[in-house]
């Protein structure tokens, strides 16, 4: 029974599908920050350090460490490579894009004569969370398990006016299901010629988009001791995906068959808001600690989505390309609340450290809407998805005018046991140069990150292990004035 539940537990986590599920909530509660070269150089560690743009993403009371006005603008280029296994055979994807992972500037006002309260701080811009652009390519050869077999399973007992639009009702338009019995106990089935026939599938999966936040930050600083920012976020998201699924008659033993595709089309847009609040607090010169807080993202999402499927023949013919209706469907997803804590270390003009522990509960991620209540998705949410430790650590050495960083950012796995691994860990490194009011910095970061995923129905196919690695080179061009 164990099994049983498991299976079902991963064939909703990691079949694509165009219901909305635990999926989607998880999509849009993990931030992967894309910022600053010196906030990437150094692991996104900076919750207690502050004076950086992209620090502000995680702890607002980070404003309140600047002493003068400052612009920033940061481009990036990104290289996703994807290498699966699906049992021995193997395949690469590979997706590049140039970015803007920040832009941003802060207005400072100061007095240093004054007692309490010595400065007030304004902040506004723009930060990258995440980064969905991917490719995936999948080869498998299986003469126990197919597409069909999965959509024979989930026909069955239905009328043929039953079947989903969306995939069943395409396959048996295309002839792929092509006949109904009756079991012997009167059930309604369907046939199939592919039904435990061995075919060559492929699966190519393209994802685009992103998600960036629109900040406006507020801070102060009282005695140049503690230190407290708030800000609201505006989040916005847009997200692509284009799934190519076809299967081959590679022995030609298939009666008139050649072989299928069968595709599927996603476009997801949302937007939405959140709140923060963080203090930093100096009790000596070198040392500093910080907590900050961030409210649900409450986003309203629309989803806009369609399928398409053919059979080829032997003779060269087809079945004609079957196409589902135009879908779409609006919802809201609430992810969790997060708490962060920070130690930073400044030794100094010559070396600063930082480590940040993030904590948040992806089980507390939710969906909604008017139409539809998603009690059984959210229940699916709480069973699948679990609570994470995120750990972020980086130091900077600064030798005037230059300075060298190194970061390392561990992202916990928000699965619970046995179901998924979609645990990553991150390295970084970078230079950055000060002249004056002009700062150039450049950075370099490696991800890797695991996770199973299935083309169907796990009953008819293995897992096909996923080894994503991630690189980024940023540029962040500075002004202080």
């Amino acid at each position: 029974m164990k099994n049983i539940f498991l299976a079902v537990a991963i064939v909703l986590t990691a079949t694509v599908s165009f219901g909305q599920n635990s999926v989607d909530v998880l999509r849009y509660s993990q931030n992967f920050y894309n910022g600053s070269a010196r906030f990437n150089a150094m692991g996104g560690a900076f919750g207690a350090l502050g004076g950086d743009f992209s620090s502000l993403a995680i702890n607002p009371a980070g404003i309140a460490i600047y002493r003068t006005d400052e612009f920033i603008f940061t481009p990036s280029i990104y290289f996703s490579k994807t290498n699966t296994a699906t049992n021995e055979w193997t395949a690469i994807g590979n997706k590049n894009n140039f970015n803007l992972n920040s832009i941003g500037m802060v207005s400072t006002k100061r007095n240093e004569n004054k007692k309490g309260w010595k400065s007030f701080h304004f902040g506004f811009g723009l930060n990258r969370l995440n980064n969905f652009n991917r490719e995936v390519n999948i080869q498998n050869q299986s003469s126990t398990g197919n597409l069909i077999m999965d959509y024979q399973t989930q026909a069955y007992g239905l009328h043929p006016t039953q079947l989903n639009a969306f995939t069943t009702d395409l396959a048996w338009k295309s002839f792929l299901l092509y006949d109904t019995i009756r079991t012997a106990n009167g059930t309604l089935a369907y046939t199939s010629a592919l039904a435990n026939r061995k075919t060559e599938q492929t699966e190519r999966i393209f994802q685009r988009g992103s998600m960036n936040e629109l900040s406006m930050t507020f801070g102060s600083s009282y005695e140049d001791k503690l230190y407290i920012g708030g800000a609201i976020g505006f989040v916005y998201s847009r997200f692509f995906e284009e799934i190519r699924h076809a299967e081959y008659d590679v022995t030609d033993s298939i009666a008139g068959f050649d072989y299928f595709v069968m595709n599927r089309y996603l476009e997801t847009k949302g937007s939405g808001v959140n709140l923060k609040l963080g203090f930093i607090y100096r009790p000596i010169q070198a040392l500093r600690f910080g907590v900050s807080f961030q409210t649900p993202t409450w986003f309203n999402m629309s989803d806009y989505y369609h399928n398409d499927m053919i059979q080829y023949y032997d003779d060269g013919s087809n079945s004609g390309v079957q196409t589902s209706p135009d879908g779409s469907f609006n919802y809201r997803i609430n992810t969790p609340m997060k708490v962060t804590g920070s130690v930073g270390v400044v030794i100094g003009k010559l070396m600063l450290f930082d480590v940040d522990v993030e904590y948040l509960d992806y089980r507390e991620g939710y969906l909604n809407s008017d139409d539809y209540g998603f009690f059984a998705e959210n229940e699916d949410t709480r069973l699948k998805l679990n609570s994470a430790v995120n750990i972020r650590g980086g130091m900077e050495i600064r030798l005037a005018p230059m300075m060298i960083r190194l970061g390392i950012a561990s992202y916990a796995n928000p699965y619970q046991p046995n179901v998924n691994d979609f645990s990553r860990i991150q390295y970084s490194g970078g230079i950055g140069f000060r002249d004056n009011d002009l700062f150039v910095d450049l950075a370099y970061s490696f991800t890797q990150a695991k996770e199973d995923y299935y083309m169907y129905d796990p009953v008819f196919t293995s897992a096909s292990k996923m080894d994503n690695s991630i690189s980024q080179i940023s540029a962040t061009i500075g002004f202080k004035f």
